[in-house]
């Protein structure tokens, strides 16, 4: 299991890899089409983006830096007209939000492995002072800690590693009335306690990654159905209809899943099907209904992507809190003890 793990992180540290090395030759192509149409300044921006990516092990946090600052500079290209280049600008933000989730699973996945390497050695420690209870010949005291190694394997869950924390307490409890090694112990099952949050906002950030991506992977979805809808209408000679599924292509070069984008853009595809219809395209209007079940599914798929990540904030409040509270609590039961 253990070396299954290894391989799972180095490959996520080989996609991650992989990502920033696309940017980097995104970034360079954007970079001289700006500069061959005299936009000079928009290219230096680019450059800077550029260089800040250079080491190709740039964090999630400075993909995010970068991929809003693209995002900043190809809404600035869209209203001087530049409606190319701000597109070409568009895709490469796409890229680096790709780096960003990319980086942000392989840190994931490292956090993981550690969590699960710390449960393994708190394990090993509390066979250790078993094994020194045992010898003392307390052997009730060994058979409680016992309980709670046998609860634990090589890929603890959250709730293994939180009825170990509960059984641990309550061997901890006993060594405490015999007055024997239960500091150790309670440092143990309070290394178990942490353990457990460590691997549950793990679980946590899994859930939001994973549809991050599936609302990614339902935009890219989307332009490849525009893409193939813009050249049938203009295969047929309908050019002015076909400019209206490239802007709407243009819109989605990002590839960033916002609802509100999508949602309007699907108003703009079932619009444009009406009139199809209407104009006794049935085909054409066909195609492009197609799109709009494709840009609303999007939507829907970024929606439930935000919820996510809104759920997984609100439960790190309240572990916040919760952790917190902990800490009142210990303190008061300090000034007790010094009364």
């Amino acid at each position: 299991d253990q070396v299954s793990q290894c391989h799972d992180q180095v490959s996520q540290c080989h996609g991650q890899v992989s990502h920033c090395a696309a940017v980097l030759v995104e970034a360079q192509q954007v970079c001289s089409s700006l500069e061959a149409v005299g936009l000079v300044p928009d290219a230096e921006v680019v450059a800077g983006l550029e260089q800040a990516l250079a080491s190709r092990d740039a964090n999630p946090e400075v993909l995010d830096k970068a991929a809003g600052e693209a995002a900043e500079l190809a809404q600035q290209l869209e209203e001087k007209g530049h409606t190319k280049e701000a597109a070409d600008v568009a895709r490469l933000e796409g890229k680096l939000r790709a780096a960003s989730t990319a980086g942000a699973e392989a840190q994931n996945k490292h956090k993981e492995q550690q969590a699960q390497e710390e449960a393994r050695a708190s394990v090993g420690e509390m066979q250790q002072v078993a094994a020194a209870l045992r010898e003392d010949g307390d052997s009730g005291a060994a058979d409680e800690i016992e309980v709670v190694v046998e609860l634990m394997h090589s890929d603890p869950s959250v709730e293994d590693l939180e009825s170990a924390a509960v059984e641990g307490k309550k061997a901890v409890a006993r060594l405490e009335g015999e007055g024997k090694q239960a500091e150790a112990m309670g440092e143990r099952v309070s290394k178990l306690e942490e353990t457990a949050v460590a691997v549950q906002e793990v679980k946590e950030t899994s859930v939001v990654l994973e549809q991050e991506q599936t609302a990614t992977q339902a935009v890219d979805e989307v332009l490849a159905e525009a893409e193939q809808v813009c050249s049938s209408l203009e295969a047929v000679g309908l050019v002015p209809d076909a400019e209206v599924v490239a802007g709407l292509e243009q819109a989605l070069a990002s590839r960033d899943a916002n609802p509100e984008v999508l949602d309007k853009a699907a108003g703009e595809a079932a619009e444009l099907a009406q009139q199809l219809e209407e104009k006794g395209h049935t085909k054409e209007a066909a195609d492009v209904a197609r799109l709009e079940g494709k840009l609303r599914a999007a939507s829907t798929a970024g929606a439930e992507a935000q919820n996510k990540h809104k759920e997984q904030q609100a439960q790190e409040e309240a572990r916040a809190s919760v952790g917190e509270m902990q800490q009142v609590a210990a303190a008061l039961r300090l000034s007790l003890i010094h009364i």
